[in-house]
C-alpha cells in the first residue's frame, strides 16, 4: 500500500496501490499538469478504493502521446533489467536483444503498431538463429510489452509467438561446404560487397557465431588469435586465426567505434546472403544460411579426427553433447584446428 508522485513529461505522476475491501491490490497510474493535482487525486483515488467506491476520472489528466519501442525498450531497460538482473552481463544481454528487435522492428515504431503479424515477421528475419535464440528474444519482448501494458501505454497485449520446440528435430543438419563459401565470398566481392565477403571469409575460417563476430573488437585480438567467451557468460577461449583470417582481421583494426565489423549489420547480410544464395543455384534451399557456416566448421573438424572436447572449446559449445551432434570419434590436439580450416 502506497503513493508516489513523480515528475513525467509536462506533468506529474502519480502511482496508487492500495488493496481494496475484497483484498485485491489495485494500481492506478496517472499523470496531472501539477504536484498539487497529483497528490489530490492520489489520496481520493487511495480513499475511493478502500471504501469501495468507483474512481472518478481526473478531468485535467494529460494525454499521454503514444509511445514508441524504443521507449518502452529504454523505461524497461532502466526500471526492470538493471534492478532485476543478477549481472552486468545479463543486462547487456536483454539490452543486446532489445536492440535487435528495435532494428526489425523500429525503434520510432508506436507500441500500438507491434502487431502480432509484425512479430511474426520479425521472426522469420530471425530464421537463421537456433529456435532457442529465437525464444530468448521474443521473450525480451514479451517484458517490453508486458511492462508497457502495465503503465497503460498499450490497450491489450499482441500475442507473441514463441516457439514450443525445436522445428530442425529430425531433420538433416544442414553445413556449408567449404567450397559453397568459398563461392560466396568470391560472389560478394565481385558484386562489390567488399564487408560482408571479409565478414563471411571469417565465418568460414574461425566458426564463429554471426553474433560474435559483429560485436568483435579490436581488443579481442591478441597477435595470432582472437579471444572469445566459451559461451555467453562463461569462460574465454582463444583462436588461433589462419593466414586469410589474420589478414582479413589486420586490415579491418583501427576503426573508431572500436569494432571489426561496424559496417555490417545482420539484416544486411541476410538480405544480400539471400541473393547471392539465389545466383547459387540455392535459393530453394532454406538451410543454407550463415549460421550454416558454423555447422560446417564444425563438421569438417569432427571429420578430421579433432577430439570432441577440442571442437567443444573451439566452437564455444556450453555441454559436450552439442559436440556429438558433429563428431562420435576422437583425434588430434587442438593446436591442429587452425591447420584445419586452412
Amino acid at each position: 500500500m502506497g503513493m508516489t508522485v513523480n515528475a513525467r513529461g509536462r506533468g506529474f505522476e502519480v502511482y496508487v496501490r492500495v488493496a481494496g475491501p475484497d483484498g485485491v491490490s489495485q494500481r492506478i497510474r496517472r499523470t496531472l499538469p501539477t504536484y498539487e493535482e497529483a497528490e489530490r487525486y492520489g489520496h481520493e483515488a487511495t480513499s475511493a478504493i478502500l471504501s469501495g467506491r468507483p474512481l472518478a476520472q481526473p478531468k485535467e489528466a494529460l494525454k499521454a502521446r503514444p509511445r514508441t519501442l524504443g521507449e518502452a525498450s529504454q523505461y524497461t531497460l532502466q526500471e526492470r533489467w538493471e534492478k532485476t538482473c543478477t549481472s552486468e552481463k545479463g543486462v547487456k544481454n536483454q539490452w543486446a536483444n532489445a536492440e535487435q528487435l528495435m532494428d526489425l522492428l523500429g525503434a520510432d515504431t508506436p507500441l500500438t503498431g507491434i502487431t502480432t503479424e509484425e512479430i511474426q515477421r520479425a521472426k522469420t528475419a530471425l530464421g537463421h538463429l537456433s529456435y532457442k535464440t529465437v525464444n530468448r528474444k521474443l521473450t525480451t519482448l514479451s517484458v517490453i510489452l508486458r511492462t508497457s501494458f502495465q503503465m497503460g501505454w498499450l490497450a491489450a497485449m499482441p500475442h507473441v509467438p514463441m516457439t514450443p520446440e525445436d522445428p530442425r528435430k529430425g531433420r538433416r543438419l544442414r553445413y556449408a561446404k567449404k567450397e559453397e563459401v568459398q563461392e560466396m565470398v568470391s560472389r560478394l566481392r565481385s558484386k562489390g560487397h567488399q564487408a560482408l565477403a571479409d565478414f563471411v571469409e571469417v565465418l568460414g575460417g574461425t566458426g564463429m557465431r554471426t553474433g560474435e563476430l559483429l560485436g568483435l573488437e579490436d581488443i579481442q585480438v591478441q597477435g595470432s588469435k582472437i579471444e572469445l567467451e566459451v559461451f555467453k557468460g562463461g569462460n574465454e577461449r582463444s583462436l588461433t586465426m589462419t593466414p586469410v583470417v589474420q589478414e582479413v582481421i589486420e586490415s579491418r583494426m583501427g576503426h573508431r567505434s572500436g569494432k571489426l565489423f561496424p559496417d555490417v549489420s545482420q539484416t544486411h547480410l541476410n538480405r544480400v546472403w539471400n541473393e547471392i544464395k539465389g545466383d547459387m543455384g540455392l535459393g530453394d534451399d532454406k538451410e543454407f544460411v550463415p549460421h550454416a557456416i558454423r555447422h560446417g566448421v564444425a563438421t569438417r573438424l569432427a571429420q578430421k579426427n579433432i577430439h570432441k572436447s577440442h571442437i567443444a572449446t573451439w566452437m564455444g559449445h556450453r555441454h559436450e553433447a552439442t559436440t556429438d551432434i558433429y563428431i562420435k570419434v576422437a583425434g588430434k590436439d587442438l593446436e591442429d584446428v587452425a591447420s584445419v580450416l586452412m
